[in-house]
């Protein structure tokens, strides 16, 4: 499975992407939740292992570095792949928040945006008693990036399996212990508590989880299920019984973490059941999961329409509504993308047909014949 996933890095794996599709939908639906007792049950079983499971199959699919200039180019990828659409969002939605308010304070205004952006928590949090906003869950794809490019650089410097999960052990208890003391920025704190499900994420490279996913889907599921009977009976005054990364909760440590990789080893089987027993009833996922981050991205824009999918009395028909909203503009977002590549694609391929020089950057000069085809890097 490791040969195949480095192999193929620049291909797309259905069922991974059939997984990332099922995990960003049931985001919503645990984000559209009411906050009666049967939406505290579902809330801490989605809760229990959507958001490690982008964190797993992250590492999963990502090649480590072989050296540092590699890991440095990887870096740089990974910034402008998941930090650029954070500031993007981010600095579209209070641009408009800006515009609609009446007599604001830009001093203070700009001051607590750059001070939630510095410490990327999802909700407020208190440093030396200053009050610092959240950034909702956009904290995710930071976490994502810090935590999965931190993971790296222990692999490139201990380049030892056994000594590497020791370390990921280590920089778990650190993070943990820090969410007692001190919020740290850009959540690194959170990064830190999640080296595991990044080891368990490389683990499961030598695995073979399309020939097992029987067997995986039952055991996982066993266990899944006996853990959140054991969360529920001892944690039932919680308001979730689970683990919730973004609210730094972790209870029952490390039965939190053992659910939370269940989870997602029971959602990896049933996507690779769906994937092969049902192709065409697997596309929707298929093409949800390949675009996720988007998705995150505009379904953390929807409160903008909040009017919109709140406009029922039932919880259940405003969930239907934020759901079709939400994939509705991603379809619209992804044929626009594809419109725009393929306008710049097209004029760039005249340019060389008519034999026009490309733009040069400083003094590398590039020379094309023809337009290589590239396949999409994950």
């Amino acid at each position: 499975m490791e040969a195949n996933i480095q192999e193929n890095e620049r291909k797309r794996i259905d069922w991974i992407d059939a997984a990332k599709g099922l995990a960003i939908i049931l985001v919503i639906i645990g984000h559209s939740l009411s906050q009666d007792q049967s939406g505290r049950i579902i809330g801490s079983c989605i809760y229990s292992f959507h958001m490690p499971l982008f964190f797993i199959l992250s590492a999963l699919t990502f090649k480590l570095s072989a050296d540092s200039g590699q890991f440095l180019s990887k870096t740089e990828r990974a910034f402008k792949h998941l930090i650029v659409p954070v500031l993007l969002t981010y600095a579209f939605k209070y641009a408009i928040t800006a515009i609609m308010a009446n007599n604001i304070d830009w001093a203070a205004f700009l001051a607590r945006r750059i001070n939630a952006l510095t410490f990327a928590s999802c909700d407020i949090v208190y440093i030396q008693k200053v009050k610092i906003f959240g950034i909702g869950f956009l904290w995710f794809l930071v976490t994502l990036f810090i935590g999965r490019t931190f993971f790296d650089y222990l692999h490139l410097k201990l380049k030892d399996d056994k000594k590497l999960i020791i370390a990921a052990l280590i920089c778990a208890a650190l993070g943990l212990l820090a969410v007692k003391i001190q919020p740290l920025p850009l959540a690194f704190d959170i990064a830190l508590a999640c080296m595991p499900f990044f080891y368990f994420g490389y683990y499961l490279k030598s695995c073979k989880i399309p020939e097992n996913s029987r067997g995986i889907a039952v055991y996982s599921s066993l266990v899944w299920i006996i853990g959140m009977v054991i969360s529920y009976l001892w944690l039932d005054h919680y308001k979730y019984f689970c683990m919730d990364i973004a609210q730094r909760i972790y209870p029952l440590i490390p039965l939190c973490y053992i659910i939370a990789a269940a989870g997602t080893l029971l959602t990896a089987s049933c996507s690779v059941f769906l994937t092969d027993k049902f192709s065409k009833l697997s596309k929707p996922f298929i093409f949800i999961g390949k675009y996720s981050l988007y998705l995150l991205c505009i379904h953390y824009l929807d409160v903008m329409f909040k009017s919109i999918w709140k406009s029922t009395g039932s919880s259940i028909g405003n969930l239907l509504i934020r759901l079709a909203l939400d994939l509705l503009l991603l379809v619209i977002f992804v044929k626009l993308a594809e419109l725009i590549k393929q306008r710049f694609g097209n004029d760039a391929a005249s340019e060389v047909q008519a034999g026009q020089p490309l733009k040069q950057s400083g003094s590398n000069k590039v020379k094309l014949k023809k337009l290589p085809n590239r396949q999409r890097c994950r």
